[in-house]
């Protein structure tokens, strides 16, 4: 069973310029991010996953500097990429990760692989964490097969939407977070300047530990509350409500 995390990633972004070249402490957003998820021990492959457009051909030259696989597919089609992605590297099951969440936290990767294995699970994630520091569990099959009820292709990205109003369809398997991370109003993506921002305070404080861990992190925020207010007001983007006639099955209540 051969377990590979994808993470995707593009230079294209209209509220955050480069968000993925970022600095964090000397090094690009993205350059954090994956030297974090090599703390991952459930992960048998880590995968860069971007474009084909030429502005992101750094990301690839990046990924090889730092030792890590690139896959560049579907400029739009985020699905089709990576269901390539994980078919090149024969996987059973990909873990979805995205590349503006430098503090994706590896144990909690390790903690929904194990779940998903032994629950048999579709598609699994755990709720109820701070924005931008889980991802999500699926298997190659189910991937596939959301690919195949998604009539419009434009609507890929948000793949999770296929698996969570069709339980009826896929095997769910929803964790909940310990209650010592469970902070689901913290903001720890990159999504606006107010988001870098609260990266750059936590990232200055820890500088000595870079491989910090969430509860750690949790900590400090709870005794700052004031870092944590100034992304608070940032919410992201809401589901299009009608892509749900883009389905060519109804909706399963």
């Amino acid at each position: 069973m051969k377990v590979v995390g994808l993470v995707a990633v593009r230079m294209k972004s209209s509220r955050l310029k480069k968000k993925a070249l970022l600095d964090l402490n000397g090094q690009p957003l993205i350059v954090n991010l994956l030297r974090r998820l090599k703390g991952a021990k459930r992960l048998d492959d880590i995968v860069v996953c971007t474009s084909v457009n030429p502005d992101d051909r750094v990301l690839l030259e990046i990924a090889q500097q730092q030792g890590f696989k690139s896959f560049a597919g579907s400029e739009d089609d985020v699905m089709e990429r990576f269901l390539e992605a994980g078919k090149r590297e024969h996987a059973d099951v990909i873990i979805r990760i995205t590349g503006d969440n430098p503090l994706t936290d590896p144990g909690i990767i390790d903690a929904m692989v194990e779940s998903h294995l032994k629950t048999g699970a579709d598609y699994t994630r755990m709720d109820n964490l701070p924005a931008g520091v889980t991802a999500e569990v699926i298997t190659l099959a189910a991937l596939q097969k959301a690919y195949d009820l998604a009539v419009n292709s434009s609507y890929s990205e948000y793949m999770t939407y296929y698996f969570v109003n069709y339980p009826k369809i896929f095997r769910l398997n929803i964790m909940a977070a310990d209650r010592s991370v469970s902070r689901p109003g913290y903001r720890l993506t990159v999504d606006y300047p107010e988001d870098y921002d609260v990266m750059n305070k936590i990232f200055t404080h820890f500088k000595n530990t870079p491989a910090v861990s969430l509860p750690n992190v949790i900590q400090f925020l709870d005794e700052h509350p004031e870092i944590v207010q100034v992304n608070a007001d940032k919410k992201p983007a809401p589901l299009d409500p009608d892509i749900n006639t883009e389905l060519n099955v109804p909706l399963v209540n």
